[in-house]
């Protein structure tokens, strides 16, 4: 299971865990099992949690307890545009001040970041003075 920065956990998480393999060791008590997580951007800042329940023979709860890993994940990506789609006109003029922003989400966050400025086919004849 997951757990949010709340420890409140997720239900929704159990089947995103697979290849679940359960190893049972003759002569003793204890079961352990195995499986595979893969992490998603919205998992950031989340903990893993594992969930034991014990039940007797008519489904009734004997024992339950969770226990939390002691770290939240630190899911690494690369930068995700925030709206707008990440695709964005803006119209300029010779002399005037154009701002652009862009909103994104990464971790780790970038350190630079590099405008692509593309001219159009409304660009006159004579554009000595504009760069791109």
């Amino acid at each position: 299971m997951l757990m949010d920065g709340e420890n409140n956990t997720e239900n929704t998480t159990t089947d995103r865990f697979t290849d679940v393999k359960v190893f049972r060791t003759d002569g003793e008590i204890g079961v352990s099992f195995t499986a595979t997580f893969v992490p998603e951007i919205e998992d950031l800042g989340k903990s893993l949690c594992c969930k034991a329940v014990q039940m007797d023979i008519e489904n009734n709860t004997l024992y339950e307890t969770n226990k939390v890993l002691n770290r939240s994940l630190d899911v690494k990506f690369s930068p995700q545009p925030i709206k707008p789609d990440g695709l964005t006109e803006l119209e300029a003029k010779i002399g005037e001040i154009a701002t652009l922003s862009l909103l994104i989400k990464s971790n780790p966050a970038p350190e630079t970041a590099v405008w692509n400025i593309v001219r159009t086919e409304n660009c006159g004849e004579d554009d000595s003075e504009n760069t791109t």
